[in-house]
């Protein structure tokens, strides 16, 4: 499988290939905000892979099944963390989001210069992404997805 992404996921390297993705994931008590709208792209790509593997009745991988576990938990988590009353939480998360903006941004750039179109849509996309969680109103900062 040819590797097209590369992202620092709070502290864990996460890789997408053009058959689906592999990442390795913190351990609840580690966990650290990140964009929920990539989270739930995540979650989906994972779901979609699923379908594939039981529409070919094949056995599922258990990287994949894990995958999608460990997202759909840090999605619960992080909704739980930003549904509190606190400012805490929220500023941080903001704070993520800006910096991963940023570092979309700054891939789209690097994978454009280089050729690399795949690697440059995909950023792009997640970077849209991103953004539009960042315009979104705090109270419904992806809550509700």
């Amino acid at each position: 499988s040819r590797v097209y992404w590369v992202i620092v996921w709070t502290g864990c390297l996460v890789w997408f290939g053009f058959t689906g993705f592999s990442s390795c994931f913190l351990s609840r008590e580690a966990y650290k905000f990140h964009s929920l709208s990539l989270l739930n792209y995540d979650k989906e790509r994972a779901e979609r892979k699923i379908v594939e593997y039981k529409r070919a009745q094949r056995e599922l991988p258990r990287d994949l099944l894990q995958s999608h576990r460990e997202v759909s938990q840090r999605i619960q988590w992080q909704r739980n963390q930003l549904e509190r009353a606190e400012p805490g939480p929220q500023r941080e998360y903001e704070a993520v989001l800006d910096r991963l903006a940023q570092g979309l941004g700054d891939s789209v750039k690097r994978f454009s210069s280089e050729g690399n179109r795949e690697a440059a849509k995909d950023a792009l996309y997640r970077l849209r992404l991103v953004e539009s969680e960042v315009r979104a109103e705090p109270s419904s900062s992806g809550i509700q997805n």
